[in-house]
């Protein structure tokens, strides 16, 4: 959008000027402009002033009372008051249209979607996507989701003229426009209709017809305070890229499960079968080798103080596995005072377990904790069983050793 201007006022850290010179940044007050002014969550529109000597790169445009003002530097010449300039809006603003248009349309889908306690709560308008906040007690299901996008569509595809209309505040609400909850409104007001499915108060600017919006796409869904959901989206040929890049993930993942993208979701999920089975196949294994794992190594328990004691590293065995082998010992020893370590890919796994008669004297999260404060780790747990870890490998032998004489200390023999 282009159109031609007078400079009335420049302004530099808000205080008046006779010029800006280049390089020099403020802010340009103009006698007429086609910059729209950041309000109703769209933001200002960004573009140039083009004067005989140069050009000024409005970089935002801001309204304080009835005033615009164009923020920017100036990039080649000196501005002067008085001085007359072409107007240029950037080209961005198009999309920042079809995003506004389609937060209109999103607004009444989620009332008709979720129901009339559905309120703005905020939003943001900008080239590549919309922002909209709403209140809502819980996360969106899939399927809400998707009957709001369908509803979006089926009125980007209807083509509905919009319809702007100036009329009294009171004559608006009753026509039943709906109005943001943080907007303070003039006595007379613009009223934005498209066709029979969404009428709004609202001074932004926006497509000649829904069918410009050309698509619209929900792309997040997430709370953003208590009772109130926040969705992002994209329209036009934003949506059509991320459709595109939706498309060639899909295809990648198609290509290395060798098979079309349409047996993508059948073929993983007999992949997945598969691996859970393995998975349950190897930690039978892993089981089975733990028990004849604990055979040998219960034999190294040393009786103290009407306690088998047994502290050993076993080789590597995850903490499931070092959980299974304890049960095993529990079985095996009598009142059994128990820490097994583990290293699996250069991090030590800790399990511990005292018997119920030991808890009078130390916890098994304290005995582990002897352990893993000299590995670089932590651990916690209930009275009689605990875990942890740490990533100091080289440290484990001797603190198993000191585990040892710890527990020996403790016991008093």
């Amino acid at each position: 959008m282009i159109d031609e201007g007078k400079v009335v006022t420049l302004l530099h850290d808000f205080k008046p000027m006779s010029k800006l010179e280049k390089g020099q940044k403020g802010a340009v007050i103009l006698d007429k402009t086609p910059f729209y002014a950041e309000s109703g969550g769209q933001i200002g529109d960004t573009g140039y002033l083009y004067f005989a000597s140069g050009s000024f790169r409005v970089q935002d445009t801001q309204k304080k009372g009835a005033v615009f003002l164009h923020q920017g530097q100036v990039v080649q010449g000196e501005l002067r008051n008085g001085t007359i300039v072409r107007a240029e809006v950037d080209s961005s603003r198009q999309s920042t249209r079809l995003n506004h248009s389609a937060t209109h349309l999103l607004h009444e889908a989620l009332r008709r979607v979720l129901g009339e306690h559905v309120m703005q709560k905020g939003s943001l308008v900008e080239p590549k996507r919309l922002r909209f906040d709403f209140s809502h007690p819980q996360a969106l299901t899939q399927d809400q989701i998707y009957s709001i996008e369908r509803l979006v569509n089926q009125q980007i595809r209807a083509n509905s003229e919009l319809h702007t209309a100036e009329m009294d505040l009171d004559d608006a609400k009753k026509k039943g426009a709906m109005a943001l909850f943080s907007e303070k409104y003039a006595d007379r007001v613009r009223v934005v209709n498209m066709g029979d499915f969404s009428t709004e108060i609202c001074g932004g600017t926006h497509v000649a017809r829904t069918g410009d919006i050309g698509l619209f796409k929900i792309i997040t869904e997430t709370a953003c305070a208590a009772g109130v959901r926040r969705i992002e989206a994209v329209t036009g040929a934003e949506a059509l890229s991320w459709v595109e890049k939706q498309e060639q993930q899909l295809q990648k993942i198609a290509d290395e499960l060798k098979v079309s993208s349409e047996l993508v979701v059948e073929k993983f999920s007999q992949v997945l079968s598969q691996n859970k089975q393995l998975a349950r196949e190897m930690m039978t294994a892993k089981q089975k080798m733990a028990t004849h794992s604990t055979e040998a190594l219960s034999q190294q328990a040393i009786k103290m103080g009407g306690f088998q004691v047994l502290i050993a590293q076993v080789a590597s065995a995850d903490r499931e596995t070092l959980r299974h082998m304890v049960d095993q010992f529990k079985q095996q020893l009598s009142e059994p005072v128990i820490l097994l370590a583990s290293v699996v890919e250069n991090q030590v796994a800790l399990v511990a377990s005292v018997a119920p008669s030991c808890l009078s004297i130390f916890k098994a999260p304290d005995l582990l904790n002897v352990v893993a404060i000299k590995i670089n780790g932590k651990g916690g747990g209930r009275p009689d069983l605990a875990q942890g870890g740490g990533d100091d490998v080289a440290a484990l032998p001797d603190a198993l050793q000191s585990a040892l004489e710890w527990v020996k200390e403790k016991i008093k023999i």
